[in-house]
């Protein structure tokens, strides 16, 4: 990304800090990454690095330690927003796939794909656009069904539908295949290939380099810290 370019969703010098018991637990310690326009980032890091802690708090999921850094979408501090307008950032502009998939097992696959159209105002022809995703990602013929009834692809096909009905510019994907197989996986990654060639910027943390070679930069969180990033070379 070029200096001159505004980022879309821009993280600089994030610190967070866990208590537990009566110990502090310094997670992040000044992490930065800056996201353009369709752009995928890959975050790569070992277990505990803090790649998930650092999409939680891109998500506004959490908040970073007081003080200690910020994160701005679209030039504007996250913090400076309203409740009613965090609230629509996290429905709105930005779309969550997470390793477990999160369905609610009494409602249909068309009713879990359709659940952030409820949070807030939804927006105009949402249960069109649901079908229309659910039915783009092999799984027109099973709307009706429950999420028992499905495979774990299926099931983290459903979640990323429900990801992208109110149309987010960012999707945070923490581990989307982490709880799949090889073949399920990477029938999940081609997915999200489809989705970010629309247009769709994506942040997904991942310990896997040859899955983070399938994104446009790469990250690498080491000690809480961005310490190192590269373009991947197609």
């Amino acid at each position: 990304m070029s200096s001159d370019t505004t980022p879309l969703l821009a993280a600089d010098d994030l610190h967070k800090t866990y208590r537990l018991g009566q110990v502090d637990v310094p997670v992040l310690k000044g992490a930065s990454l800056h996201v353009s326009e369709g752009e995928w980032v890959a975050v790569l890091g070992s277990s505990g690095s803090g790649k998930s802690t650092l999409l939680h708090l891109l998500g506004d999921l959490d908040t970073p330690d007081a003080g200690q850094g910020g994160i701005r979408f679209r030039n504007r501090p996250i913090d400076e927003h309203s409740r009613r307008e965090r609230n629509t950032y996290r429905n709105r502009s930005i779309g969550f796939v997470f390793q477990f998939y999160h369905l609610l097992p009494e409602l249909t696959v068309l009713e879990n794909a359709l659940l952030p159209t409820l949070v807030a105002t939804s927006l105009p022809g949402a249960r069109d656009r649901a079908g229309d995703l659910l039915e783009r990602f092999g799984l027109g013929h099973r709307l009706d069904h429950r999420p028992r009834e499905l495979s774990g692809g299926e099931r983290q096909r459903v979640a990323i539908a429900r990801a992208l009905v109110n149309k987010p510019e960012v999707l945070l994907a923490d581990e989307p295949t982490g709880n799949l197989d090889e073949q399920t996986g990477g029938e999940i990654l081609e997915l999200l290939q489809q989705e970010h060639r629309r247009g769709l910027a994506i942040v997904m943390v991942t310990h896997d380099r040859s899955i983070a070679d399938m994104a446009d930069r790469v990250v690498e969180l080491h000690h809480g810290q961005v310490e190192t990033t590269s373009v991947v070379s197609r």
